[in-house]
């Protein structure tokens, strides 16, 4: 089994930590900031990248409900 932090592990649970997001956050802006970006560019990154987020759980949300619905068809039903 491995060990709770190592990248195998996070990825079989699929979420970080709060302490390795705040650190993710932190280089992600400072690399940012060394590279010459504005702090608008940041926000606007920031937005598009949420922006992704939402669509994708849209999505996923509009997949469960066809899924839902699929199931719940009586046999020999057709899809419509």
């Amino acid at each position: 089994m491995p060990p709770e932090d190592s990248d195998e592990s996070r990825a079989v649970r699929g979420s970080m930590s709060g302490a390795e997001i705040h650190v993710l956050a932190k280089t992600m802006f400072r690399d940012f900031m060394n590279a010459g970006y504005q702090a608008r560019d940041v926000i606007t990154f920031a937005t598009e990248l949420l922006d992704l987020v939402i669509t994708s759980l849209r999505h996923a949300k509009s997949d469960a409900a066809a899924a839902l619905r699929e199931s719940r068809k009586a046999p020999g039903e057709e899809a419509k």
